[in-house]
């Protein structure tokens, strides 16, 4: 008889031992799957260009103006020309993806030369530069 109980009590040790044993994988399975999630939040700011001179085309070219910026959560970048709007709609694109905004300029003409500025703005703040563009000669 005392087989008996011991071969039930190997048993019930061994039930045990499974039982602590699914629960460390559990804790384990369960740690494996914690992320820890950090966010930041940056104003608005004008990242290095090289446009810092005049920027001088030949009419008829193309060209793209690209400003490098960095802002958390991403600014809302605007383009203007002269404190307006663009020229022309079909020759000037603007594109804005993280941490860079272009201006593609398209043919250029002697009447796109001036003033045009970037501004980005979000909840922290504003930011702005302005660029300077000369068109020289005619168009072919």
């Amino acid at each position: 008889m005392a087989e008996a109980c011991g071969q039930k009590l190997k048993k019930k040790d061994k039930e045990i031992a499974r039982t602590e044993n699914r629960k460390k994988q559990k804790r384990k399975a369960e740690s494996k799957y914690f992320m820890l999630c950090i966010s930041y939040v940056v104003a608005p700011t004008i990242g290095e260009h090289a446009y810092k001179d005049k920027v001088i085309l030949k009419a008829g070219t193309s060209t793209a103006l690209e400003i490098p910026f960095i802002g958390s959560p991403q600014p809302k970048a605007k383009w203007s020309f002269k404190g307006g709007k663009l020229p022309d709609a079909k020759r000037f694109k603007v594109e804005t993806i993280a941490n860079m905004t272009s201006m593609t300029l398209a043919k250029v003409i002697r009447s796109d030369s001036g003033k045009y500025t970037v501004e980005l703005e979000s909840e922290l703040g504003k930011a702005k530069v302005d660029i300077e563009v000369v068109v020289l000669g005619k168009c072919a």
